[in-house]
Parts: structure tokens; C-alpha cells; sequence
């Protein structure tokens, strides 16, 4: 899904966002581990592969949230608490999709 890198990258800033000043594998390795459970929810959710999770998008927000409830063990409460916001993604990710669908188009016809 992301690289290492990718992924080192949003373990730090996600344990600057959380207040996590220590570092040990174990702690490490289960937020990696929900880092990359959370980025296939939202890839799943969306369809959407091509997210830059280098930047400050609302999905990547949502997704450090996502990470948070799960460390917390409350995926359910997630779910309800964040509809909206999730609707607006999905929607957000079908726009995404079907200008990119006519971008194509409109470079195909004009060949």
C-alpha cells in the first residue's frame, strides 16, 4: 500500500499529534500496523490509491483518527461518530475518479 518510508513518516507524526514521546518496538510496530490497517479502510472506502499522505488532506485526518479509535479498541464508535465526514470522502474520491475519467476521455478524442 505505502512504502516504508511513507509509512515511518506517519508513525512520526502521528506520535506528535498523540503526545507519544517514547519509542519502543512494540509501540511502534501495533501504530504501523493500524497506520496500515487504516490506509486500506480508506483506500477500500474510496477506491482512491493515489492519496499523498505527506500532505495535510482532510483523509489523512481522518485516517490518524481512525488509528486512534482503533488503538482504543472503538472501530464501532468510529463509524458513527465520523458518517459525514466519511460520506463527504467517498464522495470527494468519486469526483476525484470520474474527472480524471474525463480528463482521459478528453485526451483520447483530441488525438
Amino acid at each position: 500500500m505505502v512504502n516504508e518510508d511513507t509509512l515511518l513518516m506517519l508513525l512520526d507524526a502521528l506520535k506528535v499529534r498523540l503526545d507519544i514521546t517514547w519509542s519502543d518496538e512494540a509501540t511502534d510496530s501495533k501504530i504501523k500496523q493500524l497506520l496500515s490497517d487504516s490506509i486500506a479502510w480508506l483506500v477500500q472506502s474510496t477506491g482512491y490509491r493515489d492519496l499523498d499522505y505527506s500532505q495535510n488532506t482532510i483523509e489523512r485526518e481522518l485516517m490518524f483518527t481512525r488509528v486512534q479509535y482503533a488503538m482504543e479498541n472503538m472501530l464501532d464508535d468510529f463509524s458513527k461518530n465520523y458518517k459525514s465526514e466519511i460520506v463527504a470522502m467517498i464522495n470527494r474520491a468519486k469526483v476525484r475518479k470520474y474527472n480524471a475519467s474525463t480528463q482521459n476521455a478528453d485526451t483520447n478524442t483530441s488525438i
